[in-house]
């Protein structure tokens, strides 16, 4: 058995600024329409106090509005309604138009604005996956695909930069490294301090 929220509304048709406002509300939360007039919901909190809330603003507006709790049984095919594909297809072509980008000219300049881009981005993502009751391979491929802006990005600021990779590390012997001399830019940050500490008790005191 599956737990859902049902809305069923009814607004006069001449107060077009509370349809306008129901509709609105009703596309934000992600509700699926069943018919004209009657949205579902999985049964959740938040979802709850959305519908409920759109419920008493068309009350106040004249319409009618009842929230149900409905139990269908398993096999019941409300999942489909929710699917989020084409939403995340569409933010996927816009990663990629800014990936694309940034490829055309991997400056600072044009690092910085595909970060700002990346944050946009990473904010609709976050809004989709809100309304995403039921993810799967295209939400992993999204966020996979907004790291690798991100990353992209950041490589493209800095290029001089370390960067993490994967692969073994060889290991070499402490004694080949004591009595020399250690040297490290100007003005280190404490990720540099700390490796004199490292090194003072690790490979050469």
């Amino acid at each position: 058995m599956t737990m859902w929220l049902t809305l069923i509304l009814s607004l006069p048709t001449e107060n077009a600024t509370a349809r306008m406002r129901a509709w609105r509300a009703l596309k934000a939360s992600g509700a699926a329409v069943l018919r004209d007039g009657v949205y579902l919901l999985p049964q959740r909190e938040a979802s709850h106090r959305v519908l409920f809330a759109v419920a008493a603003d068309v009350q106040a507006a004249g319409g009618s509005a009842h929230l149900l709790k409905v139990v269908a049984e398993e096999g019941t095919a409300y999942a489909p309604l929710f699917d989020r594909a084409d939403d995340y297809a569409a933010l996927l072509a816009e990663i990629g138009a800014a990936r694309t980008a940034l490829n055309a000219a991997e400056t600072p300049e044009r690092a910085r604005e595909t970060l700002k881009q990346a944050r946009k981005l990473r904010k609709a993502f976050s809004a989709l996956t809100g309304i995403d009751f039921f993810p799967g391979e295209a939400k992993r491929q999204a966020e996979a695909a907004i790291d690798a802006l991100e990353d992209l990005a950041n490589r493209a600021r800095s290029p001089n930069e370390p960067r993490a990779r994967a692969g073994e590390i060889r290991r070499l012997a402490a004694a080949d490294y004591r009595g020399r001399r250690w040297a490290t830019r100007a003005r280190p940050w404490v990720d540099r301090l700390a490796c004199a500490w490292l090194i003072r008790r690790h490979i050469d005191p």
